[in-house]
């Protein structure tokens, strides 16, 4: 078949080309033969069937692309929201198609007798129009779901609505309208742990001496406008420069990446706080929360989040906040009440303008107060049940905490490579410098050693292959 499958269109094969195609598929049939004689028997004469072509492609597409302004949709925390596509090109000489219709189903009527134009094909879609923009004002929106007509179709309609629903939850939630008490910073006391705990001097030179703000940014995929810079001794927090944040290594290590992951960016500015305020449980159980939530598909809004989680002071007048998580509930496994050697690791990071969230200390909201909470959904009420957690008595004198369901580990979910399945980090797991160099000649290699074994067995079997060989490379130059 004539025609590039990907870039052109499908043209019909001239006599010559179909000629050639006879030859080679019987020239491969033969060998086929040769090779494995009780399987595959092609006859030789089978003729080339003359069908139309299909091209299968899949993306693998990063979660910022879903947040850039240029695209059709802002995107939901990483999914597909706003960016899934249906596409359906029909000649303008066409019949109308009922293809999308199930066997026996009639196209959908309405209560006026009026067909379904989306169904018959009489206003046929433009390619691109996405599945959640507006028909009538054009502009991206939140769209009702299509009517039913089957039991099936009705399940999936209420679930889709159950959707629309939940995220519509934390439509409302303002960022700027806030009081002004939380629009300037407030830093904590001068002489709390927080300003005054100096940056561990060894640290300083294990980080010169590896090049940690070089080999790091590139380790952890740091994109433009972010850059790491190691402080120097005896320096604090409260020495970061101007146009940088505090980030401590704890947090990297617990799965925070750059940029954010647009529902940690929620969570931290209804939160109304900065990193170096942060103790790095935080990060941790917000990473975990949003990569159980994104795997499991479950809905990431901060209505069932500030029902689980909420902050509270990290010891007294200290300046840190760590995270609480309601009793009886478990987001992540296993539980961590405590975590050392990270106040004084820690990095200054360069940012960008558009940042977006606070570079220093400000007045938190711990429970988010600045909306209510509203009643769970029934999708959000099913994963809240999810997480319940069991007492069990082990011999000690409190019984132990454990997940009532299954919880994947921590320690898995926080690498590089399961970070990023879920779209956490847009890194590859030993960063941007991949081994796909060493893999393409790995498989060259592996192809042309196939290929000798393949010559040394038809030389053994059949002394006529060398010029079965000669015509095949012939017709294939």
């Amino acid at each position: 078949m004539g025609g590039n499958p990907v870039t052109g269109p499908f043209i019909p094969m001239t006599a010559a080309q179909f000629t050639r195609s006879q030859q080679l598929h019987g020239l491969r049939a033969r060998m086929e033969r040769e090779l494995r004689p009780n399987e595959h028997n092609v006859p030789a004469g089978e003729p080339i069937l003359d069908v139309d072509p299909i091209s299968v492609r899949y993306h693998l597409r990063d979660y910022r692309e879903f947040t850039q302004p240029g695209g059709s949709g802002l995107g939901e925390y990483g999914t597909n929201i706003g960016n899934i596509y249906v596409s359906r090109v029909m000649p303008s000489d066409a019949e109308p198609s009922t293809s999308n219709r199930r066997a026996g189903k009639d196209p959908a009527v309405h209560d006026a007798g009026e067909v379904d134009a989306a169904v018959s094909g009489d206003v046929p879609s433009t390619p691109g129009d996405s599945i959640l923009e507006s028909s009538e004002s054009g502009s991206p929106g939140l769209r009702a779901p299509p009517i039913a007509d089957s039991d099936e179709d009705e399940e999936d309609a209420a679930i889709l609505q159950q959707v629309f629903e939940e995220e519509a939850l934390d439509a409302d939630v303002n960022f700027e309208g806030e009081a002004a008490a939380f629009l300037v910073p407030a830093p904590p006391p001068n002489d709390s742990a927080a300003l005054t705990t100096e940056i561990d001097s060894d640290f300083v030179k294990e980080a010169v001496a590896n090049r940690h703000s070089e080999v790091g940014g590139r380790f952890l995929g740091l994109p433009e406008g972010y850059k790491l810079t190691v402080p120097k001794e005896e320096q604090t927090v409260a020495d970061c420069p101007v146009g940088h944040v505090v980030v401590y290594t704890k947090m990297f290590d617990y799965g925070l990446r750059f940029p954010l992951h647009p529902f940690i960016e929620k969570v931290l500015r209804a939160w109304n706080v900065g990193l170096v305020q942060l103790s790095p449980i935080v990060i941790r159980n917000l990473v975990a929360y949003t990569w159980l939530f994104s795997f499991k598909q479950w809905p990431l809004t901060l209505n069932l989040f500030k029902k689980l989680h909420w902050l509270k002071r990290d010891g007294k007048d200290t300046g840190w906040w760590t995270i609480f998580t309601k009793s009886q509930r478990q987001t992540v496994s296993p539980r961590l009440s405590s975590c050392k050697d990270w106040k004084d690791h820690f990095y200054f990071m360069a940012v960008p303008e558009d940042y977006p969230l606070r570079r220093t200390f400000y007045q938190p909201k711990p429970r988010m107060e600045q909306f209510d909470q509203a009643d769970l959904g029934p999708r959000e009420q099913r994963a809240y049940d999810r997480l319940l957690v069991d007492y069990v008595d082990v011999g000690l004198s409190k019984p132990k905490t454990l997940p009532a369901f299954w919880l994947p580990p921590a320690g898995y979910i926080l690498s590089p490579a399961a970070l990023g399945a879920v779209g956490l980090a847009p890194t590859h797991p030993l960063g941007k410098c991949s081994c796909l160099p060493a893999l393409v000649i790995c498989c060259i290699c592996l192809y042309f050693l196939d290929l000798c074994c393949v010559v040394l067995r038809l030389l053994k079997k059949n002394s006529d292959f060398l010029v079965h060989l000669f015509i095949y490379l012939y017709y294939f130059s």
